[in-house]
């Protein structure tokens, strides 16, 4: 997990607090990943413009979240891209998932 968000996706440091919680700077927010053994979240549903839950959400601006995309696909990560109903305003997302099968949903 701190391989994914360190080296694929650039945050600057993942702390480890026990060998089950995991704190990410994402965009100026922190995530917290707890690691339950043997859950793994309900499978993920295609969802055109709706957030799936349950999921971690930031938003961030559009140079942002552009690297973001790019890092995910120069890393080989499956995303899926979705265009919000406010997208003629300029406001799209996309969701993955981390190792743990923690949803990422991030927004511009």
């Amino acid at each position: 997990a701190k391989r994914f968000y360190n080296e694929v996706l650039g945050c600057p440091e993942v702390t480890f607090r026990s060998p089950y919680f995991l704190e990410v700077p994402l965009f100026g927010k922190l995530f917290v990943a707890v690691l339950i053994d043997g859950y793994r979240g309900p499978p993920p549903q295609r969802a055109r413009t709706v957030v799936q839950e349950p999921c971690f959400g930031v938003e961030t601006t559009a140079v942002n979240f552009r690297a973001f995309v790019a890092r995910l696909q120069r890393a080989g990560v499956p995303y899926e891209y979705v265009a919000s109903p406010d997208f003629e305003n300029g406001l799209t997302c996309c969701f993955c998932e981390d190792p743990a099968g923690h949803r990422l949903y991030v927004a511009a």
